[in-house]
């Protein structure tokens, strides 16, 4: 029996919960048998049942021809040969009609005592007395047990303006600064929202010294007016929203506001972010089904041998590989720049389409899951971003004051990171002393990517409070230096990323979302910032057992703003390493929307003419082994390959350890000079990984030369 706070199970379900209870090994039920039957059964709050019905009436069933016609009846499969001892085993969905119906649900073993997962029951609205208790746990439980995110700060800091929004009795708000004699020390809250096509009001030179004297409350949009209800029952006064805490139209005033963007995140108390809104004009709070949000709990007696039984109990998760899009795909979560306010605030409090999440530093929970999130739903770096441990304490000398007042008096536009040549030994270990914010910061960086922006030029912007934060932290050597997305210490691996096209489901519609260059200058070639699209960092990791062929001798970046870690100028790296001129074949011939992904058919060294060119037999390991960037450029016959480390790599199929190498794709890009030049730079197309044993010898054997890549 569940409580209430749970979905339960209908009738057909509980047959078949009765029938595989009594089995061990693999076999196939009937579900449902037609459209009917399945619709009283989601009525009834069956958990598998809601979710199937509401899986079936999405997006990506909408174009099936004649659906329900073909789609019954549902066929459920499961494996239970280990289901008494594990604790946990799987149900499959699916039918024979529609290949498209794949529907996995987990049973988790519940070893808490009962009633942990059932006390919270959620209501038909967001905004509701049910919602609002449950936010003051939230809340209450992380300001008083949580060191992590109640850690103290070096000096107190407080933004240049802030919104006093008054009380629950007050109606309009007004823009007060720190030269009217605001508190560094006043807790304050923050608003992340999608601005959407038109925002009605916003703080600009003319209209500033009447937002100081007050802003009525029915002039503010929707979202601005639910946030403003929303930190008012928190109990705070203050609060900062960018539309109006930064002057729109100055950009003086702008550059230097963005400057301190990481502080104001950082100092806030809570971040309040309007997660299911697309536009100003939605507001925060949403209707639902409640039986939509309630967690599906199940007993099940075991007949074991020997006629005895054991009862257990489960919590049934539906699709735990895909949960993170209830979180990820909202409107909120789809724009470039609120990625670094989850990271660096404090807590997030969203206000999602389907329902509450809440996220700090040492917890994720939801309505759904309200104490926390099961263990098969943790450690999904999509979900768990803010846990990753980025941002940690910083030093006293540098973070916040004195590093931003250094960032404000920079001089001049150009930040040269030229250092002396680096042994590879040098970087290697340089590397491995901060591996873990590397791949930290690698994980924001694909997470990063799925976003969108409206201004490409805001491509590193977006991401500098996350970037400012990290160098001023104590998880970096002292002498590491950003560029242009990456940092040096992590280099040559990180400058490894390749582009993936995905295809996403968003707003009611598919799309196939395909890697493109940006028009005009963003980032070098060399830097994932260049890229609109999906960025995928598994080869930038950095790891013991890799040997690496190329160094980094030196690297420059010319800034375009006084902001250290925001728009670049120009940028370059040079790399010492295994240098190669090759041919090759595309891969995928029949596409002509896809990156190209091509295999190597002759090899030879620069200093030699194509006539030289040695032809490469294929092999059992031939495959994709160049992965350009982009599908729109125009590649040159011969490639120059920059091999940068070889690894050992395990052939799970048959436990084999096979040698692969993995570099940069590059071509030639000469200057005005003419092609007569001797050293000619290089611009980036996509990278190599090639596991062929006579490709791997040559390329890693081939001359070393100093690129210039740009």
């Amino acid at each position: 029996m569940t409580s209430g706070a749970a979905n339960g199970f209908c009738g057909t379900c509980t047959h078949i919960l009765d029938t595989i209870s009594d089995l061990t090994v693999q076999s196939n039920l009937v579900h449902h048998r037609s459209i009917k039957a399945l619709e009283e059964s989601a009525e009834e709050a069956c958990g598998i049942c809601t979710v199937l019905l509401d899986h079936l009436q999405s997006s990506a069933f909408q174009q099936v021809p004649d659906l329900w016609d073909r789609l019954f009846p549902i066929i459920c499969s499961y494996y239970m040969e280990s289901a008494s001892r594990e604790g946990s085993f799987e149900l499959h969905l699916s039918s024979q009609g529609v290949n498209k119906l794949r529907l996995e649900f987990v049973f988790d073993l519940i070893k808490a005592s009962v009633g942990d997962h059932c006390r919270y029951i959620p209501s038909s609205s967001t905004d509701s007395a049910q919602s609002w208790e449950l936010i003051s746990q939230w809340l209450n439980r992380c300001a008083q047990n949580h060191g992590r995110c109640n850690a103290p700060i070096p000096k107190p800091w407080g933004p240049t303006r802030l919104l006093d929004i008054g009380t629950v009795d007050d109606g309009d708000v007004r823009l007060v600064t720190q030269a009217e004699g605001l508190s560094s020390k006043q807790p304050y809250a923050t608003l992340s929202h999608c601005w959407g096509i038109a925002l009605p009001i916003r703080t600009t030179v003319s209209n500033i010294d009447d937002h100081r004297k007050g802003i009525h409350y029915m002039e503010l949009p929707n979202t601005f007016r639910d946030a403003v209800n929303i930190v008012r029952a928190l109990n705070l006064r203050y609060m900062w929203i960018d539309a109006l805490c930064i002057v729109q139209d100055s950009p003086e005033d702008w550059r230097r506001e963005s400057c301190m963007m990481s502080n104001v995140y950082r100092y806030g108390f809570i971040n309040i972010a309007a997660t299911g809104a697309a536009q100003s004009s939605e507001g925060c709070f949403w209707k639902r089904e409640p039986n939509a949000i309630k967690p599906t709990e199940v007993s099940i007696r075991w007949h074991g041998r020997g006629g005895r039984s054991e009862s257990k109990r489960y919590l049934v998760l539906p699709e735990p590989r895909k949960w993170a899009g209830k979180l990820v795909n909202e409107p909120l979560n789809r724009r470039g720049w609120v990625l670094q306010e989850r990271i660096l605030a404090r807590r997030v409090l969203h206000f999602g389409h389907e329902q509450l999440f809440w996220e700090c530093r040492e917890s994720v929970a939801c309505e759904t899951y309200p104490l926390t999130l099961p263990s098969r739903l943790q450690g999904n770096r999509l979900v768990d971003i803010k846990m990753l441990g980025l941002i940690e304490e910083p030093r006293d000398n540098q973070w916040p004051r004195e590093y931003m007042e250094r960032c404000g008096t920079f001089l001049g536009r150009t930040w040269s990171t030229i250092t002396k040549p680096l042994r590879s030994s040098i970087t290697l270990n340089a590397t491995m002393l901060s591996a873990s914010v590397y791949r930290d910061w690698n994980a924001i960086v694909e997470l990063y990517s799925l976003g969108t922006l409206t201004f490409p030029k805001d491509k590193l912007v977006a991401l500098s409070g996350v970037a400012s934060a990290i160098s001023a932290s104590k998880r970096l050597a002292s002498d590491d230096k950003y560029l242009a997305g990456l940092w040096q210490a992590s280099l040559p691996s990180s400058l490894l990323w390749k582009t993936e096209k995905i295809d996403s489901a968003w707003g009611g519609r598919q799309e196939a979302i395909i890697p493109t260059r940006y028009d005009g200058y963003v980032a070098p070639s060399w830097s994932w910032a260049c890229i609109r699209g999906k960025i995928w960092v598994a080869w930038c990791h950095t790891h013991h057992f890799k040997r690496y062929l190329a160094v980094l001798k030196s690297a420059e970046v010319e800034l375009a703003t006084e902001a250290r870690f925001g728009q670049v100028r120009s940028a370059t790296v040079t790399l010492s390493g295994p240098l190669a001129c090759v041919k090759w074949q595309p891969v995928n011939i029949c596409s002509n929307v896809d990156p190209v992904v091509a295999s190597i058919t002759n090899i030879f060294p620069p200093s030699l003419g194509q006539d030289k060119a040695a032809r490469v037999p294929p092999g059992i390991f031939t495959g994709a082994e160049i992965h350009f960037d982009t599908a729109d450029e125009e590649l040159p016959r011969v490639l120059i390959l920059l091999s940068v480390y070889t690894q050992t790599e395990i052939v799970t199929e048959t436990f084999s350890e096979i040698e692969c190498v993995c570099g940069l794709v590059l071509r030639p890009q000469f200057t005005e000079s003419g092609p007569l030049q001797r050293k000619p730079q290089y611009s980036r197309l996509g990278v190599f990984h090639t596991t062929r044993p006579g490709v791997c010898r040559t390329l890693a054997t081939m001359p070393r030369q100093s690129v210039v890549i740009v």
